[in-house]
């Protein structure tokens, strides 16, 4: 009986919690990010060349921040393709390239990757095939710094966040460049990438870099 009682307890603690989150969400207001829109075509050492994304896209993804580019550096026979997705954390709608490209993907499994200050990172990594072109891509999501391939993790965080009333957003980054050898030199190239980007992605999609941009 004291065990029903609990469990009890625990599922009305639960529900009031998320009803409460409910209400809340809904009566915020979603956060404008004009810094998207204002990320440079030009990283350092780095060119970039936008690529046209069609309406169905922009429908498809849910969001109007969301971009695809070609990113090359002197030296570098091939470019790097980078696209980011950011949303609020009103409404987060993410599709994982595993949704999108089944049929295109050969291979997928996770990597070790480090671009940052905080040291290895877990991201996705997947082999797809584009006409006869194969790449290795690399994806993973941002919410204000914490990295996760998990988009239940990125509610709980954005959630988490919410409780201690802060608001929060979170990316989608994806990078890609066509396979060379057994794929060691271009996971090295985009871990490059990622090393030299992170800094200007994190600048134009947290909220706090948002915020203090927009005063």
């Amino acid at each position: 009986m004291e065990r029903r009682t609990v469990n009890l307890a625990i599922t009305v603690v639960v529900t009031a919690v998320a009803a409460l989150l409910s209400v809340q969400v809904s009566s915020v207001d979603r956060i404008e990010n004009r810094d998207f829109f204002q990320f440079p075509l030009d990283v350092g050492r780095w060119q970039g060349r936008e690529q046209a994304l069609s309406q169905w896209a922009y429908d498809a993804l849910e969001t109007p921040y969301v971009f695809v580019r070609d990113y090359a550096r002197p030296g570098s026979p091939d470019p790097v393709n980078l696209s980011l997705v950011w949303f609020d954390d009103t409404n987060v709608a993410f599709h994982a390239p595993e949704a999108c490209m089944s049929s295109k993907i050969r291979a997928a499994e996770t990597a070790r990757v480090t671009f940052d200050a905080s040291g290895e990172h877990e991201v996705k990594k997947l082999l797809v095939e584009l006409g006869t072109i194969r790449y290795i891509m690399l994806y993973f999501f941002d919410v204000e710094g914490y990295v996760t391939t998990s988009q239940t993790r990125i509610r709980l965080k954005l959630l988490a966040n919410r409780l201690q009333f802060r608001r929060s957003a979170a990316t989608f980054i994806r990078v890609m460049a066509p396979l060379k050898g057994d794929g060691h030199e271009t996971i090295e190239e985009l871990q490059v990438f990622l090393r030299d980007f992170m800094p200007v992605i994190r600048e134009h999609t947290q909220v706090a870099h948002i915020r203090k941009g927009g005063e």
